[in-house]
């Protein structure tokens, strides 16, 4: 049976469901439980939590969107068809209480078949960018730790993009959670552009999960400015719609969204959109 599910009722259940499908530490999923704000959709069978997913909020443009989150079914109960059952649930939750559509980033490209058969389009791309034996220069850059200097800041650039992104709140949640995670933001100006930068270090890698600016510039330009030579290797994510000539920049998927509305399907018709997801 697929119910709302009582997080606090079945905070024992999720907590091992999501552990046994994502390996996660029992730290951070309560975390995620006491200071994001969401619903969880779940499959009971026989008085069991077997398979749940998370809805989120956010917009595309000014198209109010849920974005499915931690979406897993336990093994001994995967190929029955449930998570099917449950996005078209979502689906069905999402019309009634008038979302524009639904979001979802895939774990893995081969997913990106899965989801499309429940009507998701993967018109979501952004630029990547691999650097080898670099390190990130941060006497450069200003280094942020107040969350909603961040959410100002990030939500001011993204607003020139055609893009998704949560809505207030959860962006702080996903923010506090990058810094939770031990990951560093930064921000500077450059040639008269706003840069913001969200920075995970992993032994010898850095992963830059996020880099934006407010106006399109080469990557060369970004790296030759903001970086030195050392030992790491650095990668990088972006907006597309940096230039496109540049021929650092790879292009990569980056999520698909099911349009539930009329409006949302004539605004986002051919166009290409980013999304700067940075929940781990």
């Amino acid at each position: 049976m697929i119910q709302i599910i009582d997080k606090s009722e079945r905070r024992d259940e999720i907590i091992s469901l999501w552990q046994e499908c994502f390996g996660d530490e029992k730290e951070y999923i309560c975390y995620f439980l006491d200071c994001c704000k969401s619903d969880c959709l779940g499959f009971v069978k026989e008085g069991k939590l077997v398979s749940m997913l998370f809805l989120l909020d956010g917009f595309i443009k000014n198209n109010s969107v849920r974005y499915i989150y931690a979406a897993c079914t336990l093994k001994k109960f995967r190929g029955m068809g449930l998570m099917g059952k449950l996005i078209e649930a979502s689906k069905k939750l999402c019309e009634e209480t008038e979302y524009d559509a639904l979001f979802l980033v895939p774990g893995e490209d081969s997913l990106y078949d899965y989801y499309s058969k429940f009507g998701f389009i993967p018109q979501f791309r952004r630029s990547v960018a691999e650097l080898k034996n670099t390190s990130l220069n941060t006497d450069l850059l200003n280094e942020i730790t107040d969350v909603n200097t961040t959410v100002k800041i990030r939500s001011e650039i993204l607003s020139e993009y055609d893009c998704f992104v949560f809505d207030e709140k959860t962006m702080k949640y996903s923010i506090k959670e990058h810094m939770y995670n031990g990951g560093k933001i930064y921000s500077a100006v450059f040639s008269g552009k706003i840069i913001l930068l969200f920075a995970l270090k992993r032994e010898s890698e850095i992963y830059i999960k996020e880099l934006l600016f407010n106006k399109s510039v080469k990557m060369s330009k970004i790296i030759e400015h903001f970086t030195n030579k050392g030992k790491e290797n650095i990668y990088i994510q972006c907006p597309i719609v940096y230039n496109s000539t540049d021929k650092m920049v790879k292009y990569a998927k980056c999520g698909m969204y099911c349009p539930l509305t009329d409006r949302i399907k004539e605004m986002s018709a051919d166009k290409v959109f980013y999304a700067g997801l940075y929940l781990d």
